[in-house]
């Protein structure tokens, strides 16, 4: 694209392109405004907020995490056109973090994005929600709306996958198109060109997207993706009303003996509520994941026990995986153990999986 320039002889001159001096030149110019990417030809008609810049991942670095006010997940991966990886390389590489983060929970982010701030050198002491409402005080949400927001897209892992070059190449435009055509709703992969161009005076950015958007959707459509967990926060007596008789049994069996201990956490939500214990902080780092998650219990019309079991986490630290063997070996030997979940609730032995869970949770924290 030819862009000209009226220079002060008042003649229309050839405006040179620029070249960044590196990719941390392009992903810097990014952390510091990621809204000069064209969020507004995605659908979005809010900015977003930079929360993390090279987030350390058990499969990975990714280069920038930002988040709008409504729970909107962008994943953002840069690359000069001169990297080899600026092909096939990059698009496993994004959609692996995406993995990573798909079923993370609110918790796991608002427990480390303080970390991201640090490596950023950002000094700042509230919230994860606190801190989108300061970048973005125009835009007036609830906290609750953007966790639910947040949650609910972390769980049906809808993020935008967006890589960022200084010149798209065809190989790297077919597979986004092919990604884009091909799959659901929930992922939106995008290629952008960033074009740097200017003279010693003036600096622009041109921003274009290199494959079209999806036709006829918009985020606040996607918003409105059916999702059976409800994870608004909730008190136990209202928790309790929705069970089944057989179900507020099995829930007041699971409960009742974590509620003084130190060692195991209770979330509660609106339709489940979870036990969890942190990880040690030697397995933690600058990952997002800081909690071992043993149990789901969602309270729909068929109500369950969804068991959790980061695989990946203690396959790196093998000291730690007699800690969490005897309680995994023992959901998993259970006659309708299917997929991690069981809709059978008769089959669950009460007292031994919570005396499992505390010894687990005792020797973790224990690690620490």
């Amino acid at each position: 694209m030819k862009i000209l320039h009226l220079n002060q002889e008042k003649r229309w001159v050839p405006v040179e392109k620029r070249y960044y001096d590196d990719e941390a030149h392009l992903q810097n110019l990014l952390a510091e405004d990621v809204n000069t990417l064209p969020f507004n030809e995605l659908g979005y008609d809010l900015p977003f907020v930079t929360i993390g810049k090279e987030i350390s991942l058990q499969n990975g670095s990714l280069d920038l995490l930002a988040i709008s006010p409504l729970g909107h997940i962008a994943l953002i991966e840069t690359k000069l056109d001169k990297n080899p990886e600026v092909k096939r390389t990059v698009v496993g590489q994004i959609l692996g973090y995406a993995a990573y983060l798909w079923n993370k929970s609110y918790e796991d982010l608002e427990s480390t994005f303080h970390k991201f701030l640090i490596q950023r050198k950002i000094k700042f002491e509230g919230t994860l929600s606190d801190y989108i409402k300061e970048k973005v005080p125009s835009f007036e949400v609830s906290e609750i709306e953007f966790k639910e927001g947040l949650e609910k897209r972390l769980r049906l892992g809808s993020f935008s996958l967006l890589i960022v070059v200084d010149q798209v190449n065809q190989e790297l435009k077919d597979i986004a198109n092919y990604l884009n055509d091909r799959t659901g709703q929930e992922i939106d992969f995008y290629v952008m060109e960033m074009e740097l161009i200017g003279d010693g005076n003036e600096m622009f950015l041109v921003p274009r997207l290199a494959n079209p958007p999806r036709k006829n959707i918009t985020f606040s459509e996607k918003a409105k993706t059916n999702d059976n967990y409800d994870r608004t926060p909730i008190a136990k007596d209202e928790f309790i009303k929705r069970l089944s008789p057989k179900g507020k049994d099995l829930a007041e069996a699971l409960f009742s003996n974590f509620e003084i201990s130190e060692n195991v956490s209770l979330s509660w939500r609106k339709n489940g509520f979870s036990l969890m214990t942190k990880l040690p902080k030697k397995l933690v780092g600058t990952a997002i994941s800081s909690n071992f998650s043993y149990l789901f219990f969602l309270a729909t019309n068929n109500e369950e026990l969804q068991f959790g079991y980061p695989e990946e986490t203690f396959e790196k630290f093998p000291e730690i995986r007699p800690f969490i063997e005897e309680y995994v070996n023992y959901y998993r030997s259970i006659d309708v153990f299917k997929d991690k979940k069981i809709t059978d609730l008769s089959h669950i032995d009460t007292k031994k999986i919570t005396n499992l869970i505390k010894q687990t949770a005792q020797k973790l924290t224990n690690s620490n």
